[in-house]
C-alpha cells in the first residue's frame, strides 16, 4: 500500500539548502552554487513517485482527507473516468455515463387491485412516483415510475360499478338547472347556450365579479358529499363572438373555473377555487387559490400551460374531507383517448392553508375579472362529470 506524504522537505539558512527525502532520515546539503544538483534531485524524486504509481497498480491509494472532483471536459473520456456533474456522481463505462445512485424500480402500492368509488390518490406506489393516472368505465390505472434509471410498472384498481356517475352537459338553452346561486347580480348573464355553460361578463365596475379575499362574485353550485370525483370539460375563457377563442393576451385578469365553498353558509369567506385564463402577464394559465376567513393565498401553474385558455379540471375529494386538484389540456375524445391529468404544481395542493370542509360542500362554476382589461368576455364549459353521491 502506498502512503503519500510530501516527497521532500527543503529547509534553508543563510548558506545552505537542507533536503530531506520523504520517509527517510537521509539528508542532502546543497549550497547556493549547486542548484542544478537540487533540481536533479527533485526530478529524480518525482520520477520515483510516477514509477511507483505506474508499476504498483495492484495497490490502493490512501488519502488522509477528502477528495473533491468536478465535471469532465472530455467529449469522450476514458473508460473508468469518474465525475461530479453538479447533480450526480457518475462513471464512464466507455460508451455512456452511468449514475452511482441507487437504482429504484417502480412497485405498485396497496391501492393496486383494490376497489374504489373515486380514483385513489394514496398508496399508489410502494416505490417510485405515480404518473399517467387515467380512468375507464371499469378501472383506475396509473404507472409507478422508477428512479435513477429504474423500471416503470403499470398498476390498476377496480372502479366501483355501483358509484353514481352524473353528467351535466348543459343541454339546450335557458337558465342553469338545479343549481343554487350566490350573488347572481354580479354576473347576470349565466345561461345554457347551445349545449354549453355560458357566463357573459359585460361589466366589472367596482370589481363586482371578483373572487378574492372578502369579495365573492357569482357562484352557481351544487351540494356534493365527500368522497367524490368532479371533472369539468373544456372550461375557460372566450370572446363574446366565439367562446372557443380566448381573449387577446394583453395584461388582464379574466378567469372561468370551479369553486369549492364551505357548506351551508354562502356568506362564509372560506373557499378554494381552480380557474383558467389570463393572470396579468401570465396568460393561458391555471390559477389556484385558498381563501380562509376572508384572506386569500394564490399562485398559478405557469404561462401557456393551457395554450388556448381552456382546460379540463379535476377535483378529487378524499374521505378525510380534503381535495386534490388536477388539470390537463382539453380531451375532446373522452372514452377514446385516456386522460393525462397533471397534479397542480406537482402536488395537487393549493397554496397556503385550505379551508376546513365538512362532510358536504358546495361545488360549481365561477367566472370573474379583476379590472376592466379584456372585459367583456365569456366563461365557457362543455360539461361536468361527477362520481359520488347524488348532488343536491
Amino acid at each position: 500500500m502506498i502512503h503519500c506524504y510530501k516527497t521532500f522537505v527543503i529547509l534553508e539558512n543563510s548558506r545552505n539548502f537542507f533536503v530531506f527525502l520523504a520517509r527517510s532520515s537521509n539528508k542532502q546539503i546543497f549550497n547556493r552554487t549547486t542548484m542544478n544538483d537540487l533540481r536533479s534531485l527533485i526530478l529524480i524524486a518525482l520520477g520515483t513517485i510516477v514509477w511507483q504509481f505506474s508499476f504498483a497498480q495492484e495497490e490502493k491509494m490512501v488519502v488522509e482527507g477528502a477528495i473533491v472532483i468536478s465535471d469532465s471536459e472530455a467529449p469522450i473520456p476514458a473508460a473508468g473516468t469518474v465525475r461530479w456533474n453538479g447533480q450526480d456522481f457518475q462513471g464512464f463505462d466507455g460508451t455512456q455515463w452511468r449514475t452511482f445512485a441507487y437504482v429504484i424500480d417502480g412497485l405498485c402500492g396497496t391501492s393496486h387491485g383494490d376497489t374504489f368509488s373515486v380514483q385513489p390518490s394514496t398508496n399508489l406506489c410502494a416505490q417510485g412516483s405515480a404518473t399517467n393516472q387515467t380512468s375507464t368505465a371499469t378501472e383506475w390505472t396509473w404507472d409507478c415510475q422508477g428512479m435513477n434509471g429504474g423500471s416503470t410498472i403499470s398498476c390498476s384498481a377496480n372502479r366501483n360499478s355501483g358509484s353514481l356517475y352524473v353528467t351535466d352537459d348543459f343541454a339546450g338553452n335557458g337558465s342553469l338547472l338545479n343549481y343554487s346561486t350566490n350573488n347572481a347580480i354580479a354576473v347576470p348573464g349565466v345561461t345554457r347556450t347551445n349545449g354549453r355553460y355560458r357566463a357573459e361578463v359585460l361589466d366589472n365596475t367596482g370589481n363586482i365579479t371578483l373572487h378574492f379575499h372578502g369579495a365573492q362574485g357569482r357562484l352557481d353550485a351544487k351540494v356534493v358529499a365527500f368522497p367524490f370525483e368532479y371533472i369539468v370539460r373544456n372550461i375557460g375563457i372566450g370572446t363574446l363572438a366565439n367562446s372557443q377563442i380566448a381573449p387577446p393576451t394583453i395584461t388582464s385578469y379574466v378567469f372561468a373555473g370551479i369553486q369549492a365553498h364551505v357548506y351551508p353558509d354562502f356568506n362564509s369567506r372560506n373557499s378554494s377555487h381552480f380557474v383558467v385564463g389570463h393572470r396579468g402577464g401570465t396568460e393561458n394559465t391555471v390559477e389556484g387559490k385558498n381563501t380562509v376567513n376572508g384572506s386569500s393565498t394564490v399562485n398559478d401553474a405557469g404561462v401557456n400551460v393551457v395554450p388556448d385558455g381552456r382546460a379540463d379540471l379535476r377535483l378529487v375529494g378524499l374521505s378525510d374531507n380534503t381535495i386534490l386538484w388536477y388539470y390537463q389540456v382539453p380531451n375532446f375524445n373522452v372514452g377514446g383517448t385516456p386522460d393525462n391529468w397533471i397534479a397542480y404544481r406537482g402536488t395537487g395542493l393549493m397554496p397556503g392553508t385550505p379551508p376546513v370542509y365538512g362532510d358536504s360542500i358546495y361545488i360549481g362554476p365561477i367566472t370573474y375579472a379583476y379590472g376592466s382589461n379584456n372585459v367583456p368576455f365569456v366563461g365557457t364549459i362543455d360539461g361536468i362529470e361527477l362520481v359520488g353521491e347524488t348532488p343536491q
